[in-house]
């Protein structure tokens, strides 16, 4: 990803790769305004939506958090965004706030690290043009594996079972 030329910027690549480590120290969720997605700010200790120019007394929660991933070919920052979390820990951040509060970052998220992925990453400008390494994923799944392998490990198993047949009429023989 890293050597990619202007080509394939807004373009979307699948990366194999293993979580090291989750970044717990900052926040772990943010607040959208429910009427356009849009990321709310504090304005004289309210939350307040410049996009629709009004109060958010109900924000909807979102999940966002930073992850190291590697490869064979090296580290990569990841951003996690709120279905990615979602998809991996099986809960929504309101979820996770009733059960444990806000201020300590959840295990459940935590839990993600040391874990293989295959993660969909898009690719914008700033990674591209300005070398940025910092990634957004767009979708992730647990494990990977692909089709090639599948059928070559199938091979393998069927193999190893006809040479223990073999070997057990040879032994009984």
């Amino acid at each position: 990803m890293k050597n990619l030329d202007k080509d394939y910027i807004e373009s979307e690549v699948l990366i194999h790769a293993n979580i090291r480590s989750v970044e717990d120290t900052g926040r772990w969720y943010w607040n959208a305004c429910p009427g356009c997605y849009n990321e709310t700010e504090i304005i004289n200790q309210e939350l307040f939506c410049s996009k629709c120019n009004k109060r958010v007394p109900s924000p909807d929660k979102k999940f966002k958090i930073s992850v190291l991933a590697s490869d064979k070919t090296g580290e990569v920052q990841v951003i996690l965004g709120d279905r990615e979390v979602r998809t991996l820990v099986g809960k929504r951040v309101h979820q996770i706030i009733k059960e444990n509060g806000d201020d300590i970052f959840p295990q459940i998220v935590k839990d993600i690290a040391n874990q293989h992925y295959t993660l969909k990453i898009r690719l914008k400008e700033m990674n591209i043009v300005d070398h940025i390494q910092v990634y957004s994923t767009t979708n992730i799944f647990h494990g990977f594996q692909n089709q090639q392998d599948e059928e070559t490990e199938d091979t393998a198993q069927a193999s190893n079972k006809v040479t223990n047949i073999l070997q057990f009429h040879k032994d009984f023989a």
